[in-house]
């Protein structure tokens, strides 16, 4: 069997992705603008290009010859779908004699479809819209019960010419019309004449487990805002009246590489925690300045028990929501141990690339994925994964493992003004939904960076039981 390829999109978090079952006999891949970490998906980042989540959710799914060019078969279902049977084995039974197998749907009739769509409120398109989409069919001489099927689960050859077809007269009208594709997908079946299998089972086929939508929240962990970090910071204050801290990560691996690539010009870290790094590289270095910003003000205040630093300045603002700055105000960014506590970590990066003047770098360190948690991680990124993420944002410089093996860091480039595609440019491997806390607040002083360094036990991720 030529290689096949299991897919699915979610755009935010209109589902909860179901661990793969059969990783060993096909590639399970998941689009989405968030890092996934269901068990057996590789995630590959999307953009809102659209800015409508269903609309952007169907461009994989439609033209899947623009997303998948090196699979030569694909098994689309919905996020909220879990195939319980081997999908090489699927293909080849149901693909044996078309290049497309789809399910029969029960209403059978596009025209059937418009109707049911328009009980549900505009959530399945607008009502004015589906009538004239309906109607446009008609006169173009669709006829009635000609058939119609379930676009959540497509079996295709999708780089055969008449797939290829298919798709982009389905993407055309789908974007023309309403945002329900089912309704779109039997014209543009009927209108190119393409040929088909139809599974005879139904959605109820006992291929599928398909739950309800779900709409889940990122995190079971609601204490991790800024009330739950200000309660964090304050169970750690005896270590940074003692110092301990501070010496701790004065040669570790996070404040040696910030050292490394942070060095000269006005910079904002976000996230800074109680500020030990930032404490350390400018006493290290005159030719820097750094703004620590974070959302607990506990944490702050910690940092103004470090001796005072010229260079070295603090504010209290929630750093997931805009920040009160101009546009390129800052030579660079840190962002250490950030990206994996956000519920959106591509809104962060859009903030960083608005803040930072063009050609400016970005400073990454994330834990590396499963090597440790403390509890309080939304994501958790594999080397792969971070790169896709970045990439959308700028040029990857620089990449690598700690020696430790626990950790990555990554230095990206944003474009100029007039960027062209980023690029990664090398590779070396190296041996909450947070609260608001109110108008943005300076606090004078001068360093802790929350989960910089392996300060918390590790421990191994649990498989999901399958």
């Amino acid at each position: 069997m030529a290689s096949v390829v299991v897919y699915t999109v979610l755009i935010d978090y209109y589902d909860t992705l179901l661990p793969a079952l059969f990783p060993d006999r096909a590639d399970y891949i998941c689009f989405s603008n968030r890092p996934i970490t269901a068990w057996g998906w590789e995630w590959r980042h999307i953009a809102k290009e659209i800015g409508n989540a269903r609309r952007d959710s169907c461009r994989p799914k439609i033209r899947p010859h623009m997303f998948l060019p090196d699979h030569e078969v694909s098994f689309y279902h919905d996020a909220n779908v879990q195939l319980l049977e081997d999908p090489v084995d699927c293909c080849e039974k149901w693909l044996a004699t078309e290049n497309l197998a789809l399910w029969w749907h029960l209403r059978n009739c596009l025209y059937r479809e418009i109707e049911a769509c328009k009980t549900f409120g505009g959530l399945k398109g607008k009502p004015a819209i589906l009538d004239l989409q309906g109607e446009r069919y008609e006169a173009a001489g669709m006829p009635r019960l000609w058939g119609l099927y379930y676009g959540g689960m497509l079996l295709r050859r999708h780089l055969e010419p008449d797939v290829v077809e298919l798709s982009e007269l389905w993407w055309d009208e789908y974007m023309a019309n309403s945002c329900r594709d089912q309704v779109s997908l039997p014209y543009a079946m009927w209108k190119t004449g393409i040929g088909y299998y139809v599974i005879p089972t139904g959605r109820k086929s006992p291929v599928f487990k398909c739950p309800p939508h779900t709409k889940p929240e990122p995190s079971p962990r609601p204490i991790y805002d800024a009330a739950g970090y200000d309660r964090i910071y304050r169970t750690r204050k005896a270590e940074c009246r003692t110092g301990w801290k501070l010496e701790f990560w004065q040669n570790h691996y996070t404040t040696l590489f910030i050292a490394e690539w942070c060095q000269q010009g006005r910079w904002i870290d976000l996230g800074c925690g109680a500020g030990e790094i930032d404490w350390h590289v400018v006493t290290n270095n005159s030719d820097v300045r750094i703004l620590g910003v974070d959302f607990s003000l506990v944490a702050l205040q910690q940092a103004r028990t470090l001796s005072p630093v010229e260079g070295l300045d603090w504010l209290c603002a929630d750093f997931t929501q805009p920040l009160p700055f101009d546009a390129a105000m800052f030579d660079g960014c840190i962002c250490s141990h950030t990206l994996e506590h956000v519920k959106d970590p591509g809104a962060l990066l859009s903030e960083v690339r608005r803040l930072v003047k063009p050609g400016g770098r970005v400073i990454v360190i994330v834990p590396r994925r499963y090597a440790h948690d403390s509890g309080s991680h939304y994501w958790h990124f594999s080397q792969d994964e971070l790169s896709a993420l970045l990439e959308e944002y700028g040029a990857i410089e620089h990449l690598e493992i700690t020696p430790s093996n626990d950790q990555i860091g990554a230095i990206v480039r944003l474009p100029d003004e007039n960027p062209s595609k980023p690029q990664r440019l090398s590779r070396r491997r190296a041996g909450s939904d947070q609260r608001s806390s109110g108008p943005a607040r300076e606090v004078s002083g001068g360093g802790h960076r929350l989960h910089g360094g392996s300060s918390v036990p590790l421990r191994p991720a649990k498989q999901p039981t399958l």
